[in-house]
């Protein structure tokens, strides 16, 4: 299909002493997100795959992560009784762990849809660990699956050697450190804290804590830059189907999305005169409410035809930019193929209904207009 033409995102970033290199649409592509991390000969294959809806009657997020270090990582080639990959090793189940703790909590609670993460070491570094970069491409992947996951999350290995914090350090310097931390967290906060050390003070192990959430924050930024347009037709979900503007929708519909912004739910929920009306999981609030000034906020394309975002990805295409193919878009995601208009009926539903409501609520004393 056109759509494996498409030339892969890469954001290269220093971090510490090592230069990281993160990379999306170059394999994998029949994953939801697909992110390769490579630092040196270290190099990490992180695949996200999310369910785009919840199996009914669930009450409990579903999250599985699978780290895994292949035999052929080192350039060797099982033999013998064993000729196959074998079970996960107590350091593989607990790299898992390690990962998995600081992204389930970055995951909103109503959030019911099936997600797997699978980090898996394509290629063995000789003086790194991969674990970090299987965290950093967890974190990376999730950011551009297009699931509501409120990262990105950034991890650091810290060592103290001579008095001195280390950033990631290798096999060897670790064999010298009082000090072996693994921290993850956000931009605002620290979400988890893996350690052992050598009777470090409180002070020593609260400032290396803080040492590591600084340094990760170059990680935070590089998986920002990663993050792609939002483009393309999402679902999204009738939220107040009592609302006089949503009458007739269906429960959920199509709606063509072409935005870099986000906006997060909670930052609308933290304003108490507006409603979210309509939203999707993959893109956020679509439509909300401002009733103290009696507006309407659309944030989406109701208003495309059926070839708009065709004719964005053509000139971006002609332009050399790089650019993904609208997702559920084309019939087959094939280009070739002339897309349809599956969100006419809901833009007409939506206009109408906002005419009447202006008709029903505006006074015809004009003394009273804007009261």
């Amino acid at each position: 299909m056109e759509n494996n033409k498409l030339e892969s995102t890469s954001v290269e970033f220093q971090y510490g002493n090592k230069l990281v290199k993160l990379e999306t649409n170059k394999i994998a592509r029949q994953a939801t997100a697909a992110v390769v991390v490579t630092i040196d000969d270290l190099v990490v294959l992180t695949t996200v795959v999310a369910k785009k809806e919840a199996d009914p009657g669930k009450d409990f997020f579903p999250l599985a992560v699978f780290y895994q270090e292949k035999f052929y990582a080192t350039g060797i080639i099982p033999g013998g009784f064993f000729k196959r990959e074998a079970r996960p090793t107590e350091r593989e189940t607990l790299t898992s762990r390690l990962i998995d703790r600081p992204i389930r909590p970055l995951f909103p609670e109503e959030f019911k849809n099936e997600v797997q993460v699978f980090s898996t070491v394509m290629s063995s570094g000789k003086d790194q660990n991969p674990d970090i970069a299987a965290m950093i491409g967890a974190s990376a992947a999730l950011c551009v699956a297009g699931v509501p996951f409120d990262g990105p999350m950034g991890a650091a290995r810290v060592g103290f050697i001579d008095g001195n914090y280390v950033l990631n350090p290798s096999f060897a310097e670790l064999e010298e450190s009082y000090l072996d931390m693994v921290v993850a967290g956000t931009e605002q906060a620290v979400l988890m804290v893996e350690s052992e050390a050598k009777e470090l003070s409180e002070d020593l192990m609260l400032g290396a804590v803080l040492f590591g959430h600084q340094e990760m924050q170059a990680v935070i930024k590089a998986c920002n830059d990663l993050k792609e347009k939002a483009f393309g037709c999402f679902r999204h979900d009738n939220i107040e189907p009592s609302s006089p503007y949503l009458r007739g929708f269906s429960d959920d519909f199509i709606i063509p999305v072409s935005r870099w912004t986000e906006l997060d739910q909670n930052e609308v929920d933290e304003i108490k005169d507006l409603k979210t009306l309509l939203a999707s999981a993959e893109v956020g609030p679509c439509l909300i409410e401002d009733k103290k000034h009696n507006a309407l906020y659309i944030l989406n394309h109701f208003e495309y035809d059926s070839d708009t975002l065709k004719q964005e990805y053509d000139r971006d295409v002609e332009e050399g930019k790089k650019i993904i193919l609208p997702q559920n878009y084309y019939p087959d995601d094939n280009p070739q193929n002339d897309p349809k208009n599956r969100w006419r009926s809901h833009a007409h539903l939506l206009y109408g209904n906002w005419i009447n409501e202006i008709y029903q609520t505006t006074p015809y004393d004009l003394n009273k207009i804007g009261s």
